[in-house]
């Protein structure tokens, strides 16, 4: 169990690039496969609908990974931690200005956060993958 800020943060962080990792892997399956299959789906004659669902499929599991490829985006603080439209020099000044001292559950709350969002789109992702997957295994036992 972490005992403190510092802890439950790199727990955080590191399940953050799992993520990410996750997201990646998931495109390069995509993309990898995408061509050889959908080149089989169309050499057995299968119907341009079931095609167009397949395509369908792998450009909606696309979005969702490339989703979580995204920086997150908004306000995270009071103080601009975690906020893309802000410097990194302007995050600065913000607390140097504020007497901000180190507030782990801050931070912490900020990083599950983008955990939250990140873990919703692999999530979607990866059931569109897995219906894609089972679409094209029964085209092609059916066929």
């Amino acid at each position: 169990m972490p005992s403190s800020p510092e802890d439950v943060i790199k727990l955080y962080e590191g399940s953050l690039r799992a993520l990410d990792t996750k997201s990646q892997i998931f495109l390069a399956f995509m993309a990898i496969t995408i061509t050889p299959v959908f080149t089989r789906l169309g050499a057995m004659g299968l119907p341009t609908w079931l095609q167009l669902i397949e395509g369908v499929l792998v450009a909606l599991s696309t979005l969702a990974f490339v989703y979580c490829l995204f920086p997150r985006r908004g306000t995270r603080s009071i103080y601009g931690l975690f906020d893309t439209k802000l410097s990194g020099k302007a995050v600065a000044e913000r607390l140097k200005n504020s007497g901000y001292e180190i507030d782990g559950g801050e931070s912490v709350a900020v990083l599950h956060d983008i955990y939250r969002v990140k873990s919703a789109s692999v999530a979607v992702g990866t059931l569109f993958v897995a219906i894609y997957i089972v679409s094209v295994a029964l085209a092609f036992a059916l066929s």
